[in-house]
């Protein structure tokens, strides 16, 4: 557990250290790419993102693809509000099960898309994410909010900002709602989403696009 919060808390000082140097930058400057940003910050691969996700729920940054890409000053948008608006309606079953519906056809989404952008570091920090989960099995809550954090790590990958934006929204509306738990409720079903997880991994690594297919559908069942 302590492993956990040491990095989801240095992940949070990464993003405040950040968004105090955003303070004095204008929209559209480049903060760096996530290579130059964790070697600047001297962090990790995983605690970027981390501090990356953190800054996009803000609507403090961007990612641009290309050679002159990384993460950009921007300014917050309607979608950077949508999470903390799910969260306000948690309470109307309706939205909550077209959520999941919704969740299940943004998790395919992001799979592909992170599937067709990852990088060397990516796959590094995919598999740091899959061995934290694999060790919280045992326990219930911990295997909920890393393997929530393993699906923003994976939309965080890809290169569509409106599909992370609207991705990330609707996990953290669930997760407010705690519909994701009765899914995991044993260990016998932690291992099986693990396995589940460990394959849609592989097929990301691999850029296998069949196995990521079915890998997603597991998920869903």
């Amino acid at each position: 557990m302590s492993e956990l919060a040491d990095a989801t808390t240095r992940g949070r000082s990464a993003a405040d250290h950040l968004a105090a140097e955003i303070e004095r930058m204008q929209e559209g400057d480049r903060l760096g790419t996530k290579k130059e940003l964790c070697q600047r910050l001297g962090v990790a691969s995983a605690t970027l993102n981390e501090a990356i996700r953190l800054l996009q729920e803000r609507g403090l940054v961007t990612l641009r693809p290309g050679p002159k890409g990384g993460i950009f000053v921007t300014k917050a948008d309607p979608f950077a509000r949508l999470g903390r608006t799910l969260r306000e309606v948690r309470d109307e079953p309706n939205l909550v099960n077209g959520a999941i519906e919704v969740r299940e056809s943004l998790r395919a989404l992001a799979a592909q898309d992170a599937l067709r952008h990852r990088t060397d570091e990516d796959i590094t920090a995919l598999r740091e994410h899959l061995a934290v989960l694999e060790a919280a099995v045992g326990d219930h809550t911990q295997f909920l909010d890393v393997s929530r954090r393993l699906q923003e790590l994976i939309s965080s990958i890809g290169e569509n900002r409106v599909l992370q934006t609207v991705y990330g929204g609707v996990l953290a509306y669930l997760e407010a709602n705690d519909r994701a738990s009765s899914a995991v409720g044993s260990t016998a079903q932690r291992r099986k989403q693990l396995r589940n997880f460990t394959q849609l991994v592989d097929a990301i690594v691999d850029q296998d696009e069949k196995a990521c297919q079915r890998a997603v559908r597991a998920l869903h069942r």
